[in-house]
């Protein structure tokens, strides 16, 4: 189930760049039984787990999601659902080999930096993010939206 959520986020993550993480409650089959010690009785109540989850804040698509024991701490759970969750990159200029929506890799890292002549202002600024990103999170997968991906398709011009 968990991978389901996150190959289903998949075609929306270039789409989003803001993301929410949130927790909650649900109740299960089984009872547990605890001791009200303000009326001195033994009690029972649902036992419940917790879901840890990530979502995109424009599309509210879960891209990552954990389900744990009630009490498990919401801030140890983090860093594992950001490593589940790509990165999208716009990236202005990809030449003629890069344009379609696809895994950023350091080969291509070091391709686009040759290409960054061709657009001075945007691409070496973008290069330096996925650096920083693969040195941070080394397994975060990144993806790169290419802007020439709407130049790709248009007829050649005598």
């Amino acid at each position: 189930m968990k991978d389901l959520i996150t190959q289903s986020s998949l075609p929306l993550k270039s789409v989003e760049s803001d993301f929410a993480v949130d927790s909650t409650g649900f109740t299960t089959a089984r009872f547990v039984p605890w001791y009200d010690h303000k009326y001195g009785v033994t009690r029972q109540e649902h036992d419940w787990v917790k879901v840890h989850l990530m979502c995109g804040v424009k599309t509210n698509v879960v891209t990552a999601v954990e389900i744990h024991e009630r009490d498990a701490s919401d801030t140890k759970i983090l860093p594992s659902l950001v490593a589940k969750t790509a990165v999208g990159h716009r990236v202005v200029h990809g030449g003629p080999k890069y344009w379609e929506l696809q895994h950023i890799t350091l080969a291509m890292v070091e391709e686009l930096h040759q290409l960054s002549p061709f657009d001075p202002e945007h691409l070496p600024e973008e290069i330096l993010l996925t650096e920083a990103f693969h040195r941070r999170f080394p397994d975060l997968p990144q993806i790169g939206c290419f802007d020439t991906a709407f130049h790709h398709e248009m007829p050649r011009v005598l």
